[in-house]
């Protein structure tokens, strides 16, 4: 879908709503990615299948969340300092995720006064990252970005469901978590899992993408130019963060498996200082089938996102995308 076609949509869909950011892997394009000095990362396990506040209130959790305004408040009471739901279900404006953020134009670029971004991001509807993940991002009041594999093992839509008119963002993730398929294939199978997404209720108007393993070539070639024509970001996985360029690659957008050996308080503080958006990449989380990670070792990364204040803007992996497109 051409990006003016998109915003024209989104624009659309907010009215009828009522609202007026790894050492050892090399990077695809060194002008766009932020070396972060952190261990090597590898791709996704073979034997598996393989959360916006503006000022948020009450959460303690910097720039974080997905409300404008919080629940029960104006469009744009949030975007212009508060929000009262701080780590609440979202409101009424909870899945007005694009085309709603302020272009602020501060010395920083990211919105009221950020330095940097972030996105949290879980693969493959495993059902840990529901019951410890979802707690923890909305005990903060931010938002995350869950990439579904709508035909995987672990796929339970009932589980799913109440999520998808809770402010957090839910995202294909391919059917099948193969990347062993034609360009074809892979682009039917972004179209049938954005076909069940939207059957659990999920109605924004623009969607994003995660390539199963982080790989962006199939059999025939890349799978971008397709997988962009249904979704305006696709994230792959390099171990970088993306700086904030005019050349950003779309079809790849960088991110790092977050990993139990991680000193977060450098790779967040590197983050800031180079003022790029990390995306993280959560599996398991605690007692989950595979790729594991301590929910102590997620809420200890939410406990340093929130004490950062207003330095991290925290957002759904699509928020900061359209950010990042409509206001570069």
């Amino acid at each position: 879908m051409p990006r003016s076609s998109a915003l024209s949509i989104t624009i659309a869909f907010l009215i009828l709503n009522g609202c007026a950011t790894q050492v050892g892997v090399p990077d695809r394009n060194s002008g766009n990615k932020d070396d972060l000095g952190a261990a090597g990362q590898g791709a996704e396990s073979a034997g598996g299948v393989v959360g916006t506040n503006i000022g948020s209130a009450g959460s303690g959790g910097g720039v974080g969340g997905t409300n404008i305004g919080g629940a029960g408040g104006g469009a744009s009471a949030g975007a212009s300092g508060g929000g009262a739901s701080g780590g609440g279900d979202g409101g009424a404006s909870s899945k007005n995720w694009v085309g709603v953020i302020p272009c602020d134009g501060g010395p920083n670029f990211w919105p009221q006064g950020a330095k940097a971004a972030i996105s949290m991001t879980y693969d493959d509807a495993m059902p840990g990252q529901v019951r410890h993940g979802v707690p923890s991002l909305d005990a903060k009041g931010f938002k995350g970005t869950f990439f579904l594999s709508t035909g995987s093992r672990s796929w339970n839509a009932d589980i799913w469901k109440p999520l998808a008119q809770s402010g957090h963002e839910l995202a294909s993730h391919s059917v099948t978590h193969n990347d062993k398929i034609t360009r074809a294939a892979m682009e039917k199978e972004v179209v049938d899992s954005l076909a069940t997404i939207k059957s659990l209720g999920v109605t924004q108007p623009l969607f994003s993408f995660a390539y199963p393993n982080g790989a962006l070539n199939g059999t025939d070639g890349s799978f971008a130019p397709l997988v962009l024509k249904h979704t305006i970001a696709a994230r792959g996985l390099d171990g970088a963060a993306t700086k904030r360029t005019d050349t950003t690659d779309w079809g790849f957008v960088s991110s790092r498996i977050l990993s139990t050996a991680d000193n977060l308080n450098t790779l967040v503080s590197g983050v800031i200082t180079q003022g790029s958006w990390l995306t993280f990449v959560v599996h398991g989380i605690e007692d989950d089938a595979y790729l594991n990670i301590p929910k102590a070792k997620h809420d200890e990364l939410m406990n340093i996102l929130a004490g950062k204040g207003k330095e991290i803007w925290v957002a759904p992996f699509i928020t900061v995308a359209d950010y990042m497109q409509r206001c570069k």
